[in-house]
């Protein structure tokens, strides 16, 4: 029974001191339980946002290229698409694809490597050469003559509107329709009797990266003519690569 005392009388010492246990006891346990809640309960609220390159809306599949063998493609300054392909290449403005073949000027096919340059120029890259796209047609662009094969699997523009492109036989500087080629002694000699009008640059060799290749697989000139290379996935010791003749090579 609660026991009550007339307002200003003292309240025993024994009381007091059971109240002051009683909210001692009480402060203990609220601290425990705060103790006891979890961590990310105090952490700011920070929301959940998608990828949002994962998002099902920004993406479209274009029927256009299915199974054409897609390889490359490149944005123009324009804003509209080329895509190299098996078969040529691929424009689209936005609302029309267009396909250019080696009948509109393009040297060979496939397309592997595609470039825009800024003055609105297209490069396109075959095993065959560089063609470019300039106003409404594509023209040969190197090699200027001949039909061995010219790989290319890269090309770049530079800053200052120059470009290179990373072939099989070297790398091509282009510059104001000059052509120069840099590359090691042994293919300078070569690339000079198929296309003695080509500039040759020799790089040092201690510059140029010496790989030993498997038996059969590989370049080299013998008795001054040139054994290239093909590009098909026929077996090789590498699945890639093996050798073809490309003039009267005496092997």
């Amino acid at each position: 029974m609660e026991t009550s005392y007339p307002k200003g009388t003292q309240i025993p010492e024994s009381r007091y001191i059971a109240i002051m246990k009683l909210f001692q006891t009480l402060t203990c346990l609220f601290g425990l339980a705060l103790a006891t809640l979890p961590v990310s309960a105090s952490r700011p609220f920070a929301p959940e946002q998608p990828d949002p390159v994962l998002e099902p809306w920004r993406w479209k599949s274009f029927s256009e290229l299915k199974g054409k063998g897609l390889r490359c493609l490149a944005q123009d300054k324009d804003g509209h698409m080329w895509f190299g392909v098996d078969d040529g290449v691929r424009h689209y403005d936005g609302l029309n694809w267009t396909l250019f073949t080696p009948e509109d000027g393009l040297l060979g096919t496939p397309v592997n490597v595609l470039c825009t340059a800024s003055n609105g120029d297209v490069y396109a890259g075959s095993d065959e050469g560089i063609s470019v796209f300039r106003g409404e047609k594509w023209e040969r662009l190197f090699p200027r003559r001949g039909n061995y094969a010219w790989p290319v699997d890269g090309i770049l523009e530079t800053s200052t509107g120059e470009l290179w492109a990373a072939t099989g036989w070297g790398a091509l500087h282009m510059v104001k329709g000059e052509v120069t080629l840099h590359t090691s002694l042994q293919m300078a000699e070569a690339i000079q009797v198929l296309y003695p009008d080509v500039e040759v640059v020799i790089v040092p060799e201690e510059a140029v990266p010496v790989h030993k290749w498997t038996d059969g697989t590989g370049v080299r000139v013998v008795k001054g003519a040139y054994l290239g290379i093909d590009r098909s996935e026929k077996e090789t010791p590498y699945g890639l690569w093996h050798p073809v003749v490309l003039g009267n090579a005496s092997v």
